[in-house]
């Protein structure tokens, strides 16, 4: 990877498909944080989100690496993304990616960079409690003192083919329904996956797959939920989540 920006909260490194000749598309990718990081003595991901996935896909690559679980919110995040948008604009593709935070910074960074696809899993449309009232509060902890500087509806591209992979019964659906309010967003939902829904795609064996057809802009959907379907019946997580939601559904019934 060669790092083309770096600060102390942000580095932003380029990977190409291949050494020979530049791809004709290009995926900017925003990493989410490990959990792991803070005790592991690094400062960064030492790779990108998906880094081998989108490479074997055949893009080039810039990867956005955060310091922190701050959601992005670096004041040079602006400068960073200007340099992004100076590498893409000779390609004839330019894909954001990102799961979660990741996907909060994929969104918005779409209009800016001139994305024509958006990929993202279970992604934030904001975790500012002054905007939305579904915040979830182990996010709200996590920004605690941070000034927002990169949270607004408006640095969502209108004109992007949005493509957005969750679980309809957690609270990402409410950010969904934000973002289905302001842009035209190709769903496809994963029932009883929990917000770490990609899991649920990697479990069915079609995680790489998967995400290599989203990043083209050209998912076969039905396929895509037909394999899910198929390859999660004995997944722990699945079963765990589908109990609760007819827990809670009995529950509710029942008063």
């Amino acid at each position: 990877m060669e790092i083309v920006f770096e600060t102390a909260d942000l580095r932003v490194g380029f990977v190409p498909a291949r050494k020979e000749r530049r791809s004709d598309r290009i995926v900017i990718a925003f990493r989410s944080l490990l959990a792991s990081l803070k005790n592991s003595g690094l400062i960064f991901p030492t790779s990108g989100e998906s880094q081998v996935t989108i490479q074997r896909s055949g893009a080039d690559a810039l990867h956005f690496l955060p310091a922190n679980n701050r959601r992005y919110q670096y004041p040079e995040i602006h400068e960073a993304l200007a340099i992004a948008k100076a590498y893409s604009a000779p390609y004839r593709q330019i894909t954001t990616y990102g799961m979660s935070m990741g996907g909060f910074a994929a969104l918005q960074s779409s209009a800016y960079l001139n994305a024509g696809v958006t990929v993202t899993y279970s992604p934030q449309i904001s975790v500012d409690e002054r905007k939305h009232d579904f915040i979830l509060p182990r996010w709200l902890d996590r920004m605690r003192g941070v000034a927002f500087c990169w949270d607004d509806l408006g640095n969502i591209s209108r004109t992007a083919q949005h493509i957005v992979v969750y679980d309809p019964f957690e609270v990402d659906r409410r950010h969904v329904e934000v973002l289905r309010s302001v842009a035209t967003v190709t769903e496809v939902k994963v029932p009883f996956s929990g917000h770490h829904c990609w899991r649920a795609l990697a479990g069915a064996g079609i995680g790489g797959a998967a995400l290599t057809q989203l990043l083209q802009g050209n998912p076969d959907i039905a396929w895509l939920r037909k394999t899910i379907r198929a390859g999660r019946r004995e997944d722990a997580v699945y079963l765990e989540k589908m109990r609760e939601h007819l827990e809670a559904r009995t529950a509710r019934l029942g008063k």
